[in-house]
């Protein structure tokens, strides 16, 4: 064990050590379906619009992308006028509707 990992173990053993836990602010989403977290970078302005847009919605900002990833897979295929995957359409079938019961969530609190 490093010397350094000792000294913040001895120090969390006397107390001296901040071990607040963090609160997550962000509301935590359970899916059926496996997902897969990729990268997304962005600049800093757009970022902070995208949180405003995710917020003012009441949802993540990760599902607020995840909304319009679907919904572009979706228009560019029916624009190419190729099949829609069904599990595309279902998809943003979920989407629309858990955003609906959280607005109605929102309004009856």
């Amino acid at each position: 064990m490093r010397a350094e990992d000792r000294d913040t173990i001895d120090r969390y053993r006397r107390g001296d050590l901040e071990t607040q836990a963090r609160v997550n602010t962000e509301p935590i989403e359970v899916a059926a379906e496996v997902m897969v977290s990729r990268s997304l970078r962005l600049p800093t302005d757009v970022f902070e619009e995208l949180a405003a847009l995710a917020s003012e919605r009441g949802v993540a900002w990760s599902t607020l992308v995840r909304q319009w990833v679907v919904d572009g897979i979706l228009a560019a295929k029916q624009a190419a006028g190729a099949d829609v995957d069904p599990a595309i359409e279902l998809q943003r079938g979920v989407a629309m509707i858990t955003h609906a019961a959280g607005r109605l969530q929102q309004r009856a609190a």
